[in-house]
């Protein structure tokens, strides 16, 4: 947090207001701030000292800019005595009870983490509801982040423009603008490959999926990588590939 005396008294004074607003929940989640003309007119100061309180609140991670728009109030403020600091939003149903793996295995994980830091955590799934269904849950509940797994482009663009921070886990999508975690599957493929050599396979078939997932080509890549470190490469008649769940 900004040394308050560094602010000047003016600026304290704004900064103190607005924070009020948005720790009281006068101010909505997602919601713009008066513009900084508008600021200036409403404590009669110049707007210098308006855009000094604004980015000092912003260090705070209370409120964010907006390029072109403006300041607006940033969804939970990051509060845990408030709501929800957390959210993971799976790409199953809504029921927990009904989640498979892996989000049945991520979940307990998360849960374990927010426990150690008395945090609250939603879990939420995200299939057969709209966009703006599962905003207005996020927002309801005062939810200041999300863990996702889902990567329906318009889930993706609904919370960018939210304005949540989103960290996506299990998933990647290209320009989705999140930061992602997934897990390493190109070292799986890898280890699978010299699990066999070692036992003295020379002939390494590939059997997977034929949809390009980012998964899948991990572990294609970790394939491939390790059949040429060993200066073997993987014939055409043993790229397996298999539609769907069928063999």
């Amino acid at each position: 947090m900004r040394n308050k005396n560094s602010l000047g008294r003016t600026a304290v004074k704004i900064a103190d207001a607005v924070r009020a607003g948005v720790l009281d929940g006068k101010t909505p989640d997602g919601q713009f701030l008066m513009s900084e003309r508008e600021l200036a007119v409403e404590y009669a100061a110049d707007k210098k000292t308006v855009r000094r309180a604004l980015k000092a609140l912003e260090a705070e991670g209370l409120i964010q800019a907006v390029d072109r728009h403006g300041y607006r109030v940033v969804p939970g403020a990051f509060d845990p005595d408030r709501g929800c600091p957390v959210a993971y939003l799976s790409s199953e149903n809504r029921d927990v009870a009904e989640w498979h793996v892996p989000a049945a295995l991520i979940l307990p994980a998360l849960q374990e983490a927010g426990s150690r830091m008395n945090w609250s955590l939603l879990a939420s799934g995200s299939r057969h509801r709209s966009p703006k269904e599962i905003v207005a849950e996020l927002r309801s509940l005062r939810c200041g982040g999300v863990v996702l797994d889902n990567d329906d482009a318009p889930v993706l663009e609904a919370l960018r423009q939210f304005g949540i921070p989103v960290v996506m886990v299990d998933r990647w999508v290209e320009d989705a603008g999140f930061d992602c975690v997934m897990q390493d599957g190109q070292m799986g493929g890898a280890l699978a490959v010299r699990y066999l050599l070692e036992k003295g396979c020379r002939r390494v078939a590939w059997f997977g999926p034929a949809e390009k997932t980012p998964h899948n080509l991990d572990r294609f890549s970790g394939m491939a990588g390790a059949l040429d470190e060993a200066g073997l490469s993987l014939e055409p008649g043993l790229n397996i590939k298999v539609e769907g769940n069928t063999i």
